[in-house]
């Protein structure tokens, strides 16, 4: 039986808050599944990330927009998906904004929208959209305007 600690996988480190440490493997992480790396003058993003040994292995991370949370970059490495890594990373940041008394969380996705729905969340129209939401850098890219909004009321 694998452990943390013990057979095949180095021992794991689940962080809330991820520091400036893991950043550069949040990075990798995000730029090789094709997702959009936090940028300086972007709001803050919230990371909860997988470390292994020295790797970050998962990541999925959040902004926080008065009322409204907006899920982002949920990234898990080629290597370790199909363990359900990305799923305890969402169930954890659903808990954690539940916990902060955030009412409403939103994403939005180009192909995971079965993925996210498993979790509660609802595929919306762009223009029901929070009016908080709508002030992210996400919801002003071009590749998310093809996306699917999705909401889930906490």
């Amino acid at each position: 039986m694998d452990r943390p600690g013990f057979g095949k996988w180095p021992p794991r480190t689940w962080l809330l808050d991820a520091g400036p440490e893991e950043l550069p493997g949040i990075e990798r992480l995000l730029a090789a599944a094709g997702l959009p790396v936090p940028q300086p003058e972007d709001p803050p993003v919230t990371f909860l990330v997988l470390v292994e040994g020295d790797e970050v292995v998962a990541c999925a991370g959040y902004e926080q927009y008065d009322d409204a949370a907006l899920i982002r970059s949920v990234a898990v490495a080629d290597g370790r998906r199909g363990a359900g890594l990305g799923r305890r990373l969402v169930r954890a940041l659903v808990s954690e904004l539940f916990g902060r008394r955030v009412p409403e969380v939103w994403l939005v996705t180009l192909d995971a929208m079965e993925f996210f729905a498993e979790f509660g969340f609802e595929a919306m129209e762009r223009d029901e959209v929070a009016e908080a939401v709508r002030e992210s850098p996400e919801f002003s890219l071009h590749a998310c305007g093809n996306g699917t909004w999705m909401r889930r009321r906490l």
